[in-house]
């Protein structure tokens, strides 16, 4: 239990979003290890990719996914079958969308799809904050809040993140585990 008497929490989240949306630099990032491949190139992550950050207060484990997106292959529509058997056994959906590139139909389709998955609670997570301006930031902010909307997503939380900085990784943990 906490030294300050709070509850300890622990459970289960993962990240899913578009390819290359800061998934698994996210994860490595917050996990202080890196455990996930990470690369410029589309679909490196082919598994579900587990990892754990230890805090006083809770115990959280990650779990990074492929990208999901149309697929024109087996492979593809294997890889979209991980990700959906993934956010269907975690207690926390972390919807990562890059603040760096427009919210597009990839984005709105996963929203829409994750919209679906039940009592889960949804984060959305503005990934590469370090990418763009303030201005940039928040113009991407309300975009994922008029997503979330739209779709009927129902956002618990969004809260942009620089893994590679560092920038609000606590905070998102936080939210995370207040979550479970």
């Amino acid at each position: 239990m906490p030294a300050n008497g709070d509850t300890f929490r622990s459970g289960f989240a993962c990240f899913v979003g578009r390819p290359n949306s800061g998934k698994s630099t996210l994860m490595n990032a917050l996990v202080g290890d890196k455990v996930a491949i990470t690369s410029s190139k589309p679909q490196t992550t082919r598994h579900a990719i587990r990892g754990i950050v230890h805090r006083d207060d809770g115990q959280l484990v990650l779990v990074d996914t492929p990208g999901l997106h149309r697929p024109r292959t087996l492979l593809g529509q294997r890889l979209n079958d991980v990700v959906r058997a993934t956010w269907a056994e975690v207690d926390v959906i972390g919807f990562c969308v890059p603040a760096d590139q427009k919210v597009g139909p990839g984005d709105r389709f996963i929203a829409t799809e994750i919209a679906k998955v039940g009592r889960t609670a949804k984060v959305a997570v503005v990934t590469k904050a370090d990418l763009v301006t303030s201005d940039q930031m928040a113009a991407q902010l309300s975009a994922v809040a008029d997503l979330g909307t739209d779709v009927t997503a129902d956002w618990a939380e969004i809260v942009p993140v620089s893994a590679t900085r560092g920038d609000r990784l606590d905070v998102l943990a936080d939210l995370l585990l207040a979550q479970m």
